[in-house]
């Protein structure tokens, strides 16, 4: 990202902040994404900082006399930009994670937190990419028409990550020629800029599928033989993953099982388990294809399990159909638990659980207290405690 950071059009003033986003984003995607930290204690932190940097505009009243509110109004709003920024890494790297509900709440907080519309266009994109994953396609939708995404838009970094995110929504829709359109037209100006590393924006796989759904799989083939070579040379597990997975779904047969068994296999290695489950699933439906129906339960029982577990909605719904094609007997959704909360249920959730109080909480969140409150009691009700320092514990047991 630090290449996209440097090949920006010309906005120096933001200058600062991409660059810092872009060292962020490495230090958070390697490491929360690698400790295996609670995920309370991992968006607590996160939380911590926030809240931290919020305080920080008061020290300006220190200033000398004149100078006060000058300075105090010039720090307010670069920290409130930096608040906007630490959300909006912290949606990135849930995305990465798959904690898609996490992806949707702390994008949200960004979003609303910050006027600027650079750092809006790139979380936007991390919202809507989560949002598909929750089965929210409307809602995707009226994001993109909300901040003006939905036309054409200018060949800056912020609006090829949309670029991007607005493809796999119109594939997710069913449209592949409108995906297929806004996919090659980011991977080409993302080739124009030198950006090349596909952990960064898959899209060659995401168009490789949508080709192959309209029929040209030579294509398809073409582009995911690329992302594959790329992505093994940069070496990124997930990246591999998600690459051989295309390629195992646009080969088919007994090749494509092969490729998508391989995807699953090296996915196991990397902090994405929805990217597992997208492959398990995958790999699944083909076995089932196949005639190797017990097989094709395994892989389609593990899919649904994981899927359901991070807020996959769409593949977990996938799954769950593909399982009883196959003769199995899926799992009812949970009622209760973690994946039953809202995405600002689980936000006002995770911030109690990290020892934040609802004030603070309201301050961090930019609402009422009241509104913390309510949402406190219903996530109680729906993880079945009745305290605030069981929070923790139930959040980490899903």
């Amino acid at each position: 990202m630090t290449q996209a950071a440097a090949s920006a059009p010309t906005r120096p003033a933001l200058l600062p902040y991409a660059l810092a986003s872009a060292a962020l984003c490495g230090l958070g995607l390697a490491g929360a994404s690698q400790t295996g930290e609670p995920r309370a204690a991992l968006f607590g932190a996160a939380a911590a900082t926030a809240s931290a940097l919020c305080a920080l505009p008061a020290l300006a009243l220190g200033a000398p006399h004149g100078t006060s509110g000058i300075l105090a109004g010039f720090v307010a709003g670069f920290f409130a930009r930096m608040v906007a920024v630490a959300a909006g890494l912290m949606s990135l790297v849930a995305l990465y994670r798959g904690e898609v509900s996490e992806a949707v709440a702390f994008g949200q907080q960004a979003i609303a937190d910050t006027a600027n519309l650079w750092i809006s266009t790139i979380v936007s994109s991390f919202v809507v990419r989560a949002q598909i994953d929750r089965s929210e396609i409307e809602q995707a939708r009226a994001l993109l028409a909300g901040t003006g995404l939905t036309g054409e838009l200018p060949p800056t970094w912020p609006h090829n990550l949309v670029r991007h995110a607005r493809g796999c929504l119109h594939a997710a829709a069913g449209d592949h020629p409108a995906a297929v359109d806004d996919l090659l037209e980011a991977g080409s100006l993302a080739e124009r800029w030198g950006i090349r590393n596909p952990a960064i924006v898959p899209w060659r796989s995401d168009a490789a599928l949508s080709l192959s759904a309209r029929g040209d799989r030579q294509r398809a083939r073409q582009l995911c033989a690329e992302e594959v070579g790329l992505a093994r040379t940069w070496g990124a597990a997930r990246a591999v993953g998600i690459a051989l997975r295309a390629a195992g779904v646009v080969e088919g047969g007994s090749r494509g099982i092969e490729l998508l068994s391989e995807a699953a296999g090296v996915l196991r290695q990397a902090p994405a388990l929805l990217e597992l489950a997208r492959a398990l699933t995958d790999l699944g439906a083909a076995l089932r294809r196949s005639g190797s129906r017990a097989q094709a339960r395994e892989h389609l029982r593990e899919g649904l399990d994981i899927a359901h577990g991070q807020g996959g909605v769409a593949l977990a719904d996938r799954a769950r159909d593909e399982l009883v094609i196959a003769g199995g007997r899926p799992r009812r959704d949970a009622l209760r638990g973690r994946d039953a909360l809202t995405p600002s249920e689980l936000r006002v959730a995770q911030l109690a659980a990290s020892g934040q109080t609802n004030r603070q909480i309201a301050q961090a969140l930019f609402v009422t207290q009241r509104t913390v409150e309510n949402h406190l009691t219903s996530s109680y009700a729906k993880l079945g405690i009745s305290s605030r320092p069981d929070l923790a514990a139930a959040l980490d047991r899903g």
